[in-house]
Formats: structure tokens, C-alpha cells, sequence
């Protein structure tokens, strides 16, 4: 299983907006990943409670649907003061990290309405990942000026849409 993380709580994001095209680009070649979307968190995961043990429920209900079963993650990365969204960090924190990251591969794609693409966000995020047993494929995407491929309908311009379906594509085979 392939499990899509759009990595904001702000809503109506462009990195939702994305993260829903790399799903269709996903689900064209017949692939049906799990999509989350850190904006539809349950707000008792932004409190400490999160880190009871055991689990609470929400937390548990996340893994199991999301993480524990996945194989290979996609995250959508939106450059947040020259990294990652803090909101990523608490979810990654809050799961068991060996049950849910050791031994998997993820894709990284980072978006930005500046110049960088959020290179730097990927970058940290890598390290995280890393350190938590998980395989970045190197081909990072960075999508700079990500305003000026979207339509206000949600819809990628040609090269924004040509760039997904390469990344997907070489992910499918990594």
C-alpha cells in the first residue's frame, strides 16, 4: 500500500491541491493509494495527549489506516519558514515510528510559491526520515512558483502535470 500525505493543516491548500493530483496521477496507473490529509487531524492530536501510553484511540485509528500497512509513502511538502510544517513533525512524533517508518521507502515533493521549491524542507524532512529507518528515493521534486501551475480549480498546468506523472512513474518503480 501507498499512503499520499498532503503535510498541512491549513485548509484549502495548495499542497492538498497537488497532493490530489499526484493521487489521480497515482490512481491512472492503477494504483489506489491511502490519502491523508494532515488538515482532516483530529484537533485532540494537537494537545499532549497525544503522547499517552498507551495510544489514545485516534492516534491508533491513524496508524492502522494510514501507516502500519503502508509500504512506500509520497509526501507533499509545503515550505513553511524555510522548512517543513511543524503539524508534520507532531504527526511523525505521535506514531510509533518503528511499527509505522523502520524498513519503508517514501517520495519526497516539495512545494513553494517562491524560487527554492522547498529544497531545504525536503532536505531536514530527509534527515528525519532517515533517521527513522526509512528510504528517500533521490529524485526529489521541487515545485517552485506552485501557484502559477495550478488553476484556481485544482487543476496542474501541462509541465506541473508532465512533472508528477515522471515522479510517480519512477516511484511506482523504486
Amino acid at each position: 500500500m501507498i499512503t499520499l500525505i498532503s503535510s498541512t493543516n491549513r485548509p484549502g491548500s495548495l499542497t492538498r491541491k497537488i497532493a490530489l493530483i499526484y493521487k489521480e496521477a497515482l490512481e491512472s496507473k492503477s494504483v489506489s493509494p491511502s490519502f491523508l490529509d494532515l488538515a482532516d487531524l483530529p484537533s485532540a492530536f494537537l494537545n499532549a495527549q497525544m503522547y499517552d501510553k498507551p495510544r489514545p484511540d485516534f492516534t491508533l485509528s491513524l496508524q492502522e489506516s494510514h501507516f502500519n500497512s503502508a509500504a512506500k509513502f509520497i509526501f507533499i511538502l509545503p515550505e513553511y519558514n524555510g522548512s517543513y510544517p511543524g503539524v508534520l513533525k507532531l504527526l511523525v512524533d505521535g506514531l510509533e515510528s518503528r511499527r509505522c517508518f523502520e524498513g519503508k521507502k517514501a517520495a519526497l515533493l516539495g512545494v513553494s510559491t517562491g524560487r527554492a521549491g522547498n529544497l531545504r524542507g525536503m532536505d531536514h524532512f530527509s534527515g528525519v526520515l532517515h533517521y527513522m529507518g526509512v528510504t528517500v528515493m533521490p529524485k526529489l521534486i521541487a515545485v517552485s512558483h506552485a501557484d502559477m501551475h495550478i488553476s484556481p480549480a485544482g487543476q496542474a498546468d501541462e509541465k506541473l502535470s508532465a512533472l508528477i506523472q515522471n515522479h510517480c512513474q519512477q516511484f511506482l518503480e523504486y
